[in-house]
């Protein structure tokens, strides 16, 4: 009897002293539904208010569609353009509904939807609390463009910094912020350097026309344009200009022969850059002549593509009236490993 007593309330005192114990951290759950995995963004059909999400686990063994309705029971709003990643957030750009859908990046549970200060908005990117969400405006104004200034903590809109027509993707360096000014429906070809503690434009760089990408490894930064691509204005080639951002100039460029060659979506895996072009993917040194042989195994007609951690993703939209196509591809054999479907209009890959 006494053994069994003193089992008890070794037992007991043993759970509180260890519960005391100042040094030992506390064990961290899961973060959520959605924390071992990545997503596609799909646009779903322009003006049917149809976008989604797409959930795919690392294991590919679950693929959830629409999961922000799912979770939120509302409609993620008419033509998703973008979904930038931040601390364990996840700001989604809903261009047709002009507003940002910001999330809980593990569950997709809503936290708030921004809405004032943004008119065709297209991009985010951020850093220490800010972001920076371009916006094109009316289309058919040339003059109204410009990039919303977002506090991340309280998700509001701080400010709005007027711009040339077109800004698109945008870069963080430090503390400046390097904006392409693609041109929206008409054509530009520029880069805006702005000082993102002033909020003021310092420089203006000319670029090839309609710029899509930008990369930057050191003081350089590489920017992609696909050149003029639209029937009702004259054509022209794609091109790469690569920028000393110390001094702010261009100290290099490698043109695209052809005028129908308008490649995009530059990007960079190992010692190498990747871009897209005319249904192929081709691989560059950075440095020498741009190559004239695509990558064997890659090619497809791509909405969207990028790379992570060795592997392509590759997005086709197909008719945008329908289920779209996830296909991962990976470049150390340039063999496809897995085809996923995807929701209508998929566009790009988030990661976790």
């Amino acid at each position: 009897m006494k053994i069994t007593k003193i089992v008890p309330i070794l037992f007991f005192s043993l759970l509180f002293f260890n519960s005391c114990k100042p040094d030992e951290d506390p064990i961290q759950g899961p973060e959520g539904a959605y924390e071992n995995g990545f997503f596609v963004l799909n646009e779903g059909n322009f003006s049917a208010g149809n976008a989604s999400i797409t959930y795919i686990s690392d294991d590919y063994a679950t693929v959830e569609q629409g999961i922000f309705r799912g979770v939120n029971a509302k409609a993620l709003g008419d033509t998703a353009q973008s979904i930038f990643m931040y601390d364990d957030k996840a700001y989604i750009i809903v261009n047709g509904s002009d507003k940002i859908e910001v999330v809980n990046r593990y569950t997709m549970k809503s936290i708030a939807t921004v809405e004032n200060d943004l008119e065709n908005p297209r991009y985010i990117v951020a850093q220490s609390g800010v972001g920076y969400v371009s916006n094109w405006g009316n289309p058919s104004d040339p003059n109204d463009d410009f990039i919303s200034v977002i506090d991340l903590d309280s998700d509001t809109i701080t400010g709005v910094l007027s711009v040339d027509e077109g800004p698109e993707k945008m870069l963080l360096v430090g503390d400046r912020l390097y904006v392409a000014l693609k041109g929206a429906w008409n054509t530009n070809n520029k880069i805006l350097v702005i000082d993102t503690k002033t909020n003021l434009v310092v420089s203006e760089i000319e670029v090839g026309d309609n710029p899509n990408s930008l990369y930057s490894e050191g003081s350089s930064l590489y920017v992609l344009s696909g050149g003029i691509s639209y029937p009702e204005i004259a054509q022209t080639p794609g091109r790469i200009d690569k920028i000393d951002m110390v001094s702010n100039t261009v100290i290099d460029t490698w043109d695209f022969g052809e005028v129908i060659e308008h490649p995009n979506f530059l990007m960079k895996y190992g010692n190498s850059f990747y871009y897209y072009l005319k249904g192929n993917i081709f691989k560059w040194d950075g440095a020498n002549a741009l190559p004239s042989t695509p990558e064997n195994g890659l090619g497809g007609l791509y909405y969207g593509v990028s790379i992570n951690n060795g592997l392509l993703y590759s997005l086709d939209a197909g008719n945008f009236t329908s289920e779209g196509t996830l296909k991962i591809f990976d470049l150390t054999s340039n063999t496809q490993i897995k085809s996923i479907t995807t929701g209508i209009g998929p566009n790009s890959v988030a990661f976790n």
